[in-house]
């Protein structure tokens, strides 16, 4: 079952009258284009030439905002690649590359993919439930692209692996006990 959302929000972070810097929704005008530097501030449209553009959406249930530069146009463009790749990962088709980085899913893909090929099937079985739960508990949602072009996927899950907060290992049973 996919809990994954497909809906992402484009807000602007300002600073208020009182010096905190908060995230406002954008203001699009009658045909749903972004207005630059225009915000909705408690309902009202207020123009705020500072502060940068975020995705907000979710991922596992946690709120993710990601920066989307200073510029409405590419923001919007961000947008709306991130919603193509939302939909695309909630349909259950591997999302390859985004810019230079790689979905930690499509790197999973492609070294199972490579095991599949090279190892027996009790082997295979074994990685591809390892590294479901690895990417359970995995915080990151993007691997280097060059690395993989690189032929180093392998290198780069057992990087990320150790550098996992919470680690989640299948050992094999001991032989000696």
């Amino acid at each position: 079952m996919n809990t994954e959302s497909k809906a992402v929000n484009l807000l602007k972070r300002i600073k208020t009258t009182d010096g905190s810097w908060l995230f406002f929704p954008v203001a699009r005008t009658a045909k749903g284009y972004i207005r630059p530097d225009l915000v909705l501030v408690n309902g009202q449209v207020e123009r705020h030439a500072e502060g940068a553009y975020y995705l907000e959406f979710r991922h596992k249930g946690k709120r993710i905002r990601q920066n989307a530069g200073k510029d409405a146009e590419e923001a919007q463009r961000q947008k709306e690649t991130k919603e193509a790749e939302l939909a695309a990962v909630h349909a259950g088709v591997p999302v390859v590359q985004v810019g230079d980085r790689v979905t930690l899913t499509a790197a999973i893909a492609a070294y199972l993919e490579e095991i599949k090929l090279t190892k027996k099937a009790k082997t295979y079985a074994a990685y591809s439930t390892s590294l479901e739960y690895f990417q359970e508990s995995c915080q990151k949602q993007y691997v280097r692209a060059r690395d993989l072009r690189e032929g180093r996927p392998r290198q780069v899950l057992r990087c990320l692996h150790r550098r996992r907060t919470t680690v989640v290992r299948i050992l094999p049973h001991d032989r000696h006990a």
